[in-house]
């Protein structure tokens, strides 16, 4: 590792965490942590020292976004699921950007009813957090709107085959 790398530290308030509602520790734990941000820390670390690893800059100037539908159990509430029409399937879509390498940026995780390109503009309002990231390739489920939105965000995005 450079001098330049990122350094992960984790504080004992960081750990020093009372059960959570539910009286698990371990969801104390996470509840803490992702209020606080230690996971979108401990991933954007990970990701940079793996493209520093792979002899990339150690922050991307070029996402990819693309979705997944995934079908829920019979026991899932209605409210947390939907119908992808194209697909025919009931359940909830993941949608990611990632940088080239595949690693994670963002993630969106909506019922399967919500059209991509809904969630493409939440996805590439996400990835404006990312100053590097200049370009956003993504499939043409993703449509003129996603695009137009990204070029508002100063993000040049083009869909076609991923």
């Amino acid at each position: 590792m450079t001098d330049s790398a990122p350094s992960a530290t984790v504080t004992a308030r960081a750990v020093a965490v009372r059960p959570g509602s539910c009286g698990s520790p371990v969801h104390g734990y996470f509840a803490k942590w992702q209020h606080d941000g230690v996971f979108a820390q401990l991933n954007g670390l990970l990701r940079r020292l793996v493209r520093e690893t792979e002899g990339r800059d150690t922050e991307p100037s070029t996402c990819v976004l693309d979705s997944q539908t995934v079908k829920t159990s019979a026991d899932a509430p209605r409210s947390g699921q939907g119908t992808d029409a194209g697909k025919r399937i009931i359940g909830r879509n993941r949608h990611l950007g990632c940088d080239t390498l595949g690693r994670l940026l963002t993630v969106l995780v909506t019922v399967a009813s919500i059209s991509d390109t809904a969630a493409g503009v939440t996805l590439l309002s996400r990835i404006a957090t990312h100053p590097h990231v200049r370009k956003a390739r993504m499939d043409a489920r993703y449509r003129t709107t996603a695009i137009e939105h990204g070029a508002r965000l100063g993000r040049q995005a083009w869909g076609g085959g991923a």
